[in-house]
């Protein structure tokens, strides 16, 4: 999905983005007519997924009902307890074994990122797996899109709502308003 301006004044939890049947993209105010929310809603973060189930309710009309939460290990720890050699210092040949290469192709935190996403991705496409309609999805901003980049292009036609925001700590109970529907 492409970036969309955000208007002066406007909170994020006042903007969400939809896709269209078309597979164009719009924002739309909360309180307008677009309040279709998807059936699954999954929250993540770079150390949990949360996989919620919007169910209606005669008495409480829509509500969220949480259906899994996936720890994802990796993410948690000091990485002096995950890693003990030291930083991957390779003697070189040409120098007489006086100079010392860093061997590692990018910076270890951004190497373990990669990894969570990938990690991320792979729970979302096993929980969609048997979900066969369409589906919200937030993260906060700064992981969203890496999370998204790595689903194939049919989960991705299939996702509706997508906010770069952090709800995995929101209660179910208020997670609805921020996906703008009614509650």
């Amino acid at each position: 999905m492409g970036h969309l301006a955000k208007i002066p004044g406007d909170s994020p939890e006042v903007w969400a983005t939809y896709r269209g049947a078309a597979g164009g993209t719009r924002r739309a105010e909360v309180g307008s007519e677009l309040k279709q929310i998807p059936s699954l809603l999954i929250v993540a973060d770079r150390g949990c997924l949360k996989v919620f189930h919007v169910e209606a309710t005669p008495s409480y009309g829509r509500v969220a009902r949480l259906g899994e939460t996936l720890p994802i290990d990796a993410a948690h720890g000091r990485y002096r307890d995950k890693f003990t050699d030291q930083a991957g210092a390779f003697p070189t040949g040409g120098t007489a074994g006086q100079g010392n290469s860093i061997g590692e192709r990018m910076p270890l935190e951004t190497e373990e990122d990669v990894r969570i996403f990938r990690i991320l991705a792979g729970h979302i496409t096993e929980l969609l797996r048997d979900h066969q309609g369409t589906w919200g999805f937030a993260a906060p901003s700064e992981i969203n899109g890496a999370i998204l980049d790595g689903l194939n292009p049919e989960l991705r036609d299939r996702l509706t709502m997508n906010l770069p925001s952090d709800l995995i700590h929101v209660e179910p109970s208020r997670l609805l308003r921020h996906f703008g529907a009614e509650v």
